[in-house]
């Protein structure tokens, strides 16, 4: 048997009445986990008798989906999650790429399953209440099988399945035991999906050291509940999504302290130092914090410590240093190492084997490649950008694939984000560049902004301006109380809303044209700026102007006015109001009377 199964079973001999895990729907001790694991494991074993393959499992966030998760393990086979709020084509692909002849679900989930599965698969409900008692399993599973394929979620193209291997959960565990000196005392929050990879390395983490697994209902309850989960619990481990996390603060009581917690653990946004301040405010002393850097198919990269006594240098918060086994390299295009304090792609050597894509051996074979310089080492291109500074910490930069061209320059979109997140009354900030009519993109910040009070378009104009060139600075400023986030808590991006025609919410009050002067004049500022109306008040930066849009539209004032007025103009006159006195001067000089006064007719009189 593989040493994860044969050590959970020793430890379940050690603490037989300790709590293993605890959900919405029930709370398990170790000797109830693993009779429920075994009896699963007998009755996938009489539905699929063979050796190593794939069980699908869809299951709510609760207690039964560790059952499954390791019942699959006991039978020799291993698993893939599919979480059950992801859209339908998803779970469908998913299902149909994983090639399985087995979905486990709880009894919540049974009719998507069943829906899903169509005629790919056979489909099995599991009730915790009907699974009768079982001996342990003898199953042979060396540390070179696959314990899982975890799928990305799909947000920059189709999702793909990443298998992880038996010997890598091997080592992490290993190391994170010794490191943070995990005890029975101990409690495990899981709050993130178990899709992701993550969730299900921290249930194991915790199961093999005799420690406690508590599930948190994230979907149901949000932020608003964790704290008093967190003490019901008696949590000790934290691990919430970054953007999660910053809604937990956010709901916070003055008086709200957490004193079990001695370790939290981020990774997969950027941390600012904020973050850091406000967990020195809230929690006790020795409490750690982890940042890392990880991906689905390596695994953890690098991480950083942080106790309440370092002094923080850095408004956003660096990964740390490469973890033992890995080497982190920082590559231009054309695969040489950069300096230190340049960026450069992050690429991982491991000595760790890494196995791959899911039944896509062209994907794995030129994302994971044998590296000439160290036999038996593999190297993979992350896509994420980064750089050292002078003591090796590195530094996350952000996606490769958020770098967009905005009117023909480079535009890092982290960088951009990692600004908005600064400004106070800011929590979640998302940039997206969107499609415009003529072909090229505009930049649209989208700002989470439930808690307090948001910041005018001016005064986060005016602060990005400070460290930005214009085209880095979004035209467009869209306001929600949160953030849409994927199962894993990361942002989701395609389910961001497209930010519309209308006009922005400004602090300066509409005025509607009051000539038709002025209502010719707006009809032109809208049209080149993509709303629906504006204000004769409104500033053109505020409305989401910059130097092109300034260019057509002194363009279209010539051409509609028969004026030399300068583009320089319309920036000095940042409203309508002013670029019709500005334009009105210009028109008395050579402009018969009676068409003057027909400009300043109110508009709908002629």
């Amino acid at each position: 048997m593989a040493w994860t199964m044969d050590q959970f079973e020793r430890t379940v001999a050690a603490f037989p009445q300790r709590r293993a895990v605890s959900g919405q729907s029930a709370a398990l001790t170790y000797a109830e986990l693993n009779a429920a694991a075994n009896a699963i494991a007998d009755e996938i074993l009489s539905n699929r008798p063979d050796g190593s393959e794939p069980i699908a499992l869809m299951f709510n966030h609760d207690s039964p989906l560790l059952v499954a998760m390791l019942a699959v393990l006991k039978s020799g086979k291993f698993f893939s999650c599919l979480e059950p709020g992801y859209p339908s084509a998803q779970l469908e692909f998913m299902l149909e790429d994983l090639q399985t002849g087995l979905l486990l679900c709880d009894e919540a989930n049974f009719k998507l399953a069943t829906a899903i599965a169509a005629d790919r698969c056979a489909v099995m409900a599991i009730s915790l209440a009907a699974v009768a008692s079982a001996p342990n399993i003898q199953r042979s599973v060396s540390d070179d099988d696959l314990f899982g394929v975890f799928y990305t979620s799909g947000s920059t193209g189709q999702p793909k399945g990443v298998m992880r291997i038996h010997q890598q959960l091997i080592d992490r565990i290993h190391k994170d035991t010794r490191l943070y000196r995990i005890l029975p005392a101990d409690c495990f929050s899981v709050i993130t999906s178990a899709s992701s990879g993550a969730a299900a390395t921290d249930a194991m983490l915790a199961l093999l050291n005799g420690a406690s697994v508590a599930i948190y209902p994230t979907r149901q309850w949000g932020a608003t509940r964790l704290a008093d989960w967190l003490r019901a619990e008696a949590v000790t481990v934290l691990r919430p999504p970054v953007a999660f996390f910053r809604r937990f603060v956010d709901s916070l009581r003055p008086t709200d302290r957490f004193p079990h917690i001695r370790l939290i653990t981020f990774t997969g946004e950027a941390l600012l130092a904020k973050d850091i301040e406000a967990i020195r405010r809230i929690f006790e002393l020795d409490c750690l914090v982890e940042h890392r850097l990880s991906t689905s198919e390596t695994g953890l990269i690098t991480r950083l410590l942080i106790d309440q006594h370092m002094p923080i240098l850095w408004p956003t918060i660096p990964v740390g240093y490469a973890e033992t086994g890995v080497e982190v390299l920082l590559l231009d295009e054309s695969g040489q190492e950069v300096a230190d304090d340049q960026d450069g792609e992050i690429v991982v050597r491991s000595q760790i084997p890494l196995p791959g894509y899911w039944r896509r051996p062209e994907l794995t074979g030129s994302r994971f490649v044998p590296d000439a310089q160290q036999p038996g080492a593999i190297l993979y291109r992350t896509g994420d950008l980064g750089w050292r500074d002078a003591d090796g910490c590195l530094h996350h930069g952000g996606r490769k694939d958020q770098m967009v061209k905005i009117r023909g320059y480079r535009v890092e979109i982290a960088a951009i984000e990692d600004l908005l997140l600064h400004i106070p009354g800011v929590g979640e900030a998302a940039v997206v560049a969107h499609p415009v009519a003529d072909g090229s993109k505009s930049l649209v910040a989208y700002l989470g902004t439930a808690q307090s009070a948001a910041p005018s378009i001016q005064e986060i104009r005016s602060r990005l301006a400070e460290k930005l060139p214009e085209f880095m600075i979004p035209t467009r400023f869209v306001f929600v109380a949160s953030l849409p986030l994927l199962p894993n808590g990361k942002v989701d991006r395609r389910a961001l809303p497209p930010p519309g025609n209308e006009r922005p919410h400004l602090s300066t009050p509409h005025v509607a044209p009051r000539t038709l002067f002025e209502e010719k004049l707006a009809e032109i500022w809208a049209e080149v700026l993509g709303l629906d109306i504006i204000g004769v008040d409104d500033d053109f930066l505020e409305l989401g102007g910059h130097s092109l849009a300034a260019t057509q539209i002194v363009s279209r004032v010539q051409q509609t006015f028969d004026s030399a007025l300068s583009m320089q103009s319309l920036f000095s006159a940042a409203t309508v109001t002013e670029m019709a006195s500005l334009l009105l001067d210009v028109l008395l000089d050579r402009t018969e009377q009676a068409e003057i006064t027909d400009l300043l007719t109110e508009p709908g009189q002629l």
